[in-house]
């Protein structure tokens, strides 16, 4: 963040953050909140947990016994042992097995059909190596410990309180997300104490972010104060046709400064290393 307050000259940024990153961007903007650095003006999270009480399926990948393998494994290679991204896609592949699991096994291997072009499965296959000793801590921090959510989370010393983030938040959650229940993410929003926009759109993990406007889609939409349960929520929540999109760019722009040429990417202090996507994608 402070770098990016320095390339582009702005004392506040909007951060974005999806699944893990909106867990990440959410422990930054409690950071922040203590500290002298730029201004966290607005907090996007899609599909993320806060609060890991109820994680959902994926929480049964998530106990005493994988945190001991992982931990062997990054103590690989001199600490720096990898958990390969066939390893990580097959777990959430796991977690919803039918769609991701048998289907292909059925229609790919049994029948020898040629599976359809899908930009989601594109996507979807291109999975990602995972620091080993990182993802353990990942794993004791937050869906064994819940430390963010209870107060318990430190960070370079520093003690770090979902209560601190007082900015605007616009939290989306997918209504069929089996990797974070849509009512886990509704109770993670209840923690965040600046004024919250619920979003509650169609679709599971990837698809509900992937609402582009002009694709037939609807959402619920809500503003806090939340009430104590999802359940409580879902009845008073307004009905909206049409792509959550349309919706973020307007809340977003009470929130931004007027539209310019954007900046460069680079400057002085910070050094353009490699044009995008960099050069990590291209190591196997």
């Amino acid at each position: 963040m402070a770098a990016v307050a320095d390339i582009t000259g702005s004392a506040a940024v909007n951060l974005t953050g999806f699944g893990l990153g909106g867990t990440m961007a959410a422990v930054a903007a409690a950071w922040q909140a203590g500290s002298d650095g730029p201004r966290v003006e607005s907090l996007t999270l899609l599909n993320s947990l806060l609060d890991f009480t109820d994680p959902g399926p994926l929480g049964l990948a998530a106990d005493a016994a994988a945190l001991a393998r992982l931990e062997r494994l990054g103590q690989a290679a001199g600490g720096r042992g990898l958990v390969p991204g066939g390893t990580v896609a097959a777990t959430f592949d796991a977690v919803r097995a039918h769609p991701l699991m048998w289907r292909y096994l059925v229609n790919d291997w049994m029948l020898g059909r040629e599976p359809p072009a899908s930009q989601v499965m594109s996507w979807n296959a291109d999975v990602t190596r995972v620091p080993a000793l990182a993802l353990a801590s990942f794993v004791r921090t937050f869906y064994l410990d819940n430390r963010f959510a209870t107060g318990g989370l430190a960070l370079g010393g520093r003690s770090l309180s979902l209560s601190a983030v007082k900015a605007g938040a616009y939290v989306v959650a997918g209504r069929t997300d089996q990797l974070t229940p849509w009512q886990s993410a509704y109770a993670s929003a209840r923690h965040l104490c600046g004024p919250t926009r619920f979003i509650l759109a169609d679709g599971g993990h990837v698809g509900s972010v992937l609402a582009a406007p002009g694709r037939p889609t609807s959402h619920l939409a809500g503003d806090g104060p939340l009430p104590a349960s999802a359940d409580a929520w879902l009845p008073g929540a307004q009905e909206v046709p049409g792509s959550w999109w349309s919706d973020w760019i307007t809340w977003l722009s009470t929130r931004s400064g007027k539209l310019r040429r954007p900046p460069s990417v680079g400057n002085h202090n910070h050094r353009i290393l490699a044009d995008a996507p960099g050069r990590y994608v291209w190591q196997r």
